[in-house]
């Protein structure tokens, strides 16, 4: 009875550590070769195969695998290469690999919301969506936010959007004459390669401008104001569009404020 009992609990606990390694990323090859690695010490492939039953080729690839995750390690003895499981501590590690990463998709996530949202509250309700080509189109964009009192803008244009030569020399600087005339503010967060386009602008009446030390879109400018959203790409052909949308707006707004509390000031 007591070996029945024995024989029971390892076998359920075998089953439990296998389920624990598997919810640390480990996939069913891997966990029967670092099992068997664990059990046989150092190695050849061939007594791996012959221990777990695998194909020699998904062997090869699972000790691969393993290796790049630090729970697998090999010596050369005679030309042959010997393979051993390394120190269960490692598993700790593999866990912490996994948050980081976890924890870059989470971000990559919050990035993207404001678009997944916009695409949500487009396909409720009509809304007003209007497209704009060339220098004209844009002075067009421009002018209208000259009635908004706030303006928020994410991003802007690098050096690959110098070629706009146009747009640079003309239409943005009698904007924010206008602009600065009519008092309206501008909040300005740029990445880092439009710093250059951030200093020219630093110390303007009605600006504030700061720096997201991460890199974004460098070549595309989102202006937020009143009901509207504007995405200007900045280049030699521009091209914008303007979104009527309170929501959307609002969702937007939201999105600048997050980046906005992590930027700094220039």
């Amino acid at each position: 009875m007591t070996i029945v009992i024995f024989i029971y609990y390892y076998v359920f606990l075998g089953y439990m550590n296998r389920e624990i390694l598997k919810k640390a990323g480990l996939s069913g090859n891997e966990i029967k070769v670092y099992v068997a690695l664990l059990k046989l010490g150092s190695v050849t492939a061939g007594e791996i195969i012959k221990k777990t039953e695998l194909h020699r080729a998904g062997t090869y690839d699972t000790l691969e695998r393993l290796m790049d995750k630090g729970l697998v390690s090999y010596v050369i003895k005679a030309n042959r290469k010997y393979f051993e499981a390394s120190s269960p501590d490692n598993l700790v590690e593999v866990i912490e690999k996994k948050e980081e990463e976890l924890q870059k998709d989470k971000d990559n996530i919050k990035q993207i919301i404001p678009e997944l949202d916009a695409m949500r509250l487009l396909s409720k309700q009509s809304q007003e969506v209007t497209l704009f080509k060339g220098n004209k189109g844009i002075q067009s964009v421009l002018e209208h936010a000259l009635c908004a009192k706030t303006i928020c803008v994410l991003g802007g244009y690098s050096k690959e959007a110098e070629g706009m030569k146009y747009c640079s020399k003309f239409i943005l600087p009698r904007f924010h004459k206008e602009r600065i005339k009519k008092k309206i503010r501008m909040n300005f967060v740029f990445p880092k390669k439009s710093i250059t386009r951030g200093k020219q602008l630093k110390g303007s009446p009605y600006t504030r401008v700061k720096v997201l030390d991460q890199e974004f879109a460098s070549l595309t400018g989102i202006q937020i104001y009143d009901k509207f959203v504007s995405i200007i790409l900045w280049s030699k052909d521009p091209i914008a569009i303007l979104m009527k949308s309170k929501e959307i707006s609002n969702s937007y707004k939201h999105y600048f404020n997050y980046i906005w509390k992590q930027a700094r000031f220039l």
